[in-house]
């Protein structure tokens, strides 16, 4: 429950700026206030004002998703979910309510529904097509502990697709007990990359797109590569078990050195 409590304070701390105040909006004072007792740590003094305004404006995304939010951090995991759903209707484009609906089930371990609100996100992404959409959709795809001792937040994400393909990349981020960062891998396809890297002779002409890699740390100089764990040769993209395999089997080797 901790991780997904930090995972929830990050995610309230990715929307916390207001959208700009329209014309007969004066609601927005009052939400913003709710935003800012819920940064402070006053879950409570914010589910107030939330119960409030979800009372007057029922049927606005905004309020709803931070009730949501809100909800989610204070352990309500039913009353969040249920807001969850509701802005599936109220805002369907904006993938984030659904990525957050996705690391709550699986914070509580409905893994049932998890899958099958993935598999929705995933048909709506499609549909979606060359829509204007809010941004890419990512979301939680599992949490998991190798060796016991490294904890690994995966996710997977869908880059914009203009024919309506539906390609995962995946990220991992481990961290130790402690939880200090350890390593952050991106399993991706980049055309720049890739060319570059049969330029230097490191890779065969016939290889693939995708990858795997080690991202530079956060501290690293500006322009810093990333370490080349995997290529994968084809069209094809890599599953998600073939990623997670190899991220595994790479802090396995670094545990033991």
């Amino acid at each position: 429950m901790a991780l997904f409590l930090a995972i929830a304070v990050w995610l309230l701390g990715i929307c916390s700026v207001a959208p700009v105040k329209a014309a007969g909006e004066t609601w927005r004072g009052e939400l913003d206030q709710a935003i800012e007792l819920a940064v402070a740590g006053d879950l409570d003094g914010s589910l107030v004002i939330l119960a409030r305004l979800e009372g007057e404006h029922p049927d606005e995304p905004d309020i709803v998703r931070r009730t949501a939010q809100v909800l989610a951090r204070s352990g309500k995991t039913a009353k969040a979910s249920e807001r969850f759903q509701r802005l599936k209707q109220l805002s369907p484009d904006t993938f984030t309510d659904r990525e957050q609906l996705l690391v709550l089930l699986l914070s509580v371990g409905a893994v049932e529904r998890y899958e099958k609100e993935r598999q929705e996100l995933l048909a709506a992404v499609k549909a979606a097509g060359d829509r204007q959409v809010t941004r890419s959709p990512s979301f939680v795809r599992e949490l998991f502990v190798v060796d016991k001792r490294i904890k690994v937040d995966a996710f997977e994400f869908y880059p914009n697709s203009r024919d309506g393909t539906v390609t995962p990349y995946y990220f991992f981020i481990s961290t130790g007990s402690d939880g200090e960062l350890k390593g952050q891998f991106l399993m991706a396809a980049d055309s720049e990359k890739t060319a570059k890297l049969k330029k230097n002779g490191k890779i065969a002409e016939s290889d693939g797109g995708y990858y795997l890699e080690l991202q530079p740390a956060p501290q690293s100089a500006e322009g810093a590569e990333g370490q080349l764990i995997a290529l994968f040769p084809g069209a094809r993209p890599p599953t998600y078990e073939q990623a997670r395999e190899l991220v595994v089997s790479f802090i396995l080797e670094r545990l033991k050195s």
